[in-house]
């Protein structure tokens, strides 16, 4: 369901089937999120999506899904490269 990188224990890709039902990905995404939360439901978690269609239809899935959820942030991938970049860039006067 999940796989988890050995070089970056702290992320882990959520792959599964583009159907719905529990082979889908959305399932195995909203297990991943759960696993996730089970000891601390404020832990933050960071995902990376392709789209803003994509955000806004994770983010409700799992609101709906999870009765809600908390300290989840949908990054594309600027945003992620923005929030890497933007304290280095503006220490050398960038």
């Amino acid at each position: 369901m999940s796989a988890a990188s050995s070089r970056h224990r702290h992320l882990r890709l959520v792959v599964g089937a583009p159907e719905p039902g529990p082979a889908g990905i959305q399932d195995a995404f909203i297990e991943e999120v759960r696993r996730l939360k089970v000891r601390d439901p404020l832990r933050p978690i960071t995902v990376l999506v392709g789209s803003n269609y994509l955000r806004l239809h994770l983010s409700r899935l799992l609101a709906v899904t999870l009765g809600g959820h908390a300290n989840l942030s949908f990054l594309l991938l600027g945003d992620l490269a923005r929030q890497i970049g933007a304290a280095p860039l503006a220490a050398r006067g960038r």
